[in-house]
């Protein structure tokens, strides 16, 4: 139908424009956009569920519903849900301090990295500085809390000052 309305045009204004203006024939374009008005990230109960239950982050959530994890984080704030402390996702490993691990979902004390923190107050009461620590750590071949990476002077400070 759209073909045939061009050809006739054309025959009838003549010349290879289908158009002599662009006022002469306007095309309106209809698209169906199945919209929500309340969004599922909105609701109190979703993001309870979500965020408390199952423990997601917010940057998870927001990863679901296609949206910002800001976003998340203040209708979280605006829905009276208690956001979780910096450093308490128990899902990484740099969430969790170093002489601690997660075991099945709980917090318990490291027994080698305890060791390892007792190795550095020592090392520290000797008035060695910090980057001297860690070089001592590191020729000792001490693991990190990543196991790949190696000692620096501020992790050896983040030890010593949590």
């Amino acid at each position: 139908m759209q073909l045939s309305i061009i050809r006739e045009d054309r025959e009838k204004w003549g010349g290879t424009r289908p158009y002599p203006s662009r006022s002469y024939c306007q095309f309106t374009l209809a698209l169906s956009f199945e919209y929500n008005r309340f969004p599922a990230w909105k609701e109190k109960e979703i993001l309870h569920q979500k965020y408390v239950i199952e423990g997601l982050s917010c940057k998870e959530i927001a990863d679901q519903f296609g949206t910002a994890r800001s976003t998340i984080l203040k209708y979280l704030k605006l829905n009276s849900i208690e956001i979780r402390g910096t450093g308490t996702n128990q899902k990484r490993k740099r969430g969790v301090a170093f002489g601690k691990k997660v075991v099945s979902g709980k917090v318990v004390n490291n027994e080698n990295e305890a060791l390892i923190i007792e190795k550095v107050k020592r090392l520290r009461d000797q008035e060695l500085s910090y980057r001297k620590i860690a070089e001592v750590l590191n020729i000792m071949e001490y693991s990190t809390k990543t196991r790949k990476g190696v000692w620096s002077g501020k992790s050896v400070w983040q030890i010593l000052n949590p």
